[in-house]
């Protein structure tokens, strides 16, 4: 099962966009099974559950049911969300948050001040090396040492000339691209 985020047909800021589950068991035949009319900015899955990360919230979804399980709150407006190894990483206009998403409800480990904004209808990206998080944000990446999730400390920064940092990958080889 795959679960999409979208934005709404026409960008209107009070209408909701959607969560679309859709069944790929046959990749030749994808079929859409529901669809939710909420506000989904970012998702992302663990151990078998959609994690859905709404303006201050994050819900966890069955997605062969489409039931909600669980949520937990956000102290402010999330822009990105990162699930590995039993960890939520969530970055915030203000912070990037850490949860330990293998207890219900989860459980906020640390958080570190900062700022972590996406350009508009974008999204922070994510990925974490061992114990480094590389966070690509507006205008930049910041690397973030998360050994110890409870005082995450932050490493570096690289500014970019440009705004719109859309996208994030490690090249294996010591590369941020």
């Amino acid at each position: 099962m795959a679960a999409l985020s979208a934005l709404p047909d026409n960008f209107i800021p009070t209408e909701p966009g959607w969560l679309h589950f859709v069944d790929i068991a046959d990749p030749t035949q994808p079929r859409l099974v529901r669809s939710l009319a909420i506000p989904a900015l970012a998702v992302d899955s663990a151990d078998g559950l959609i994690y859905v990360a709404l303006e201050r919230q994050v819900r966890i979804y069955d997605p062969l049911s489409g039931l909600e399980v669980g949520w937990f709150p956000t102290a402010d407006t999330i822009t990105g969300l990162r699930l590995t190894g039993g960890r939520a990483y969530v970055a915030l206009n203000s912070a990037l948050e850490i949860y330990d998403v293998t207890v219900r409800p989860a459980v906020r480990l640390g958080r570190l001040a900062g700022q972590f904004g996406a350009e508009l209808l974008g999204r922070v990206q994510m990925e974490l090396d061992g114990t480094t998080l590389f966070v690509a944000k507006t205008q930049g990446m910041v690397t973030v040492n998360v050994a110890n999730p409870a005082a995450p400390m932050l490493l570096g920064q690289q500014p970019t000339a440009r705004p719109a940092t859309r996208a994030l990958v490690l090249d294996g080889g010591g590369n941020a691209v």
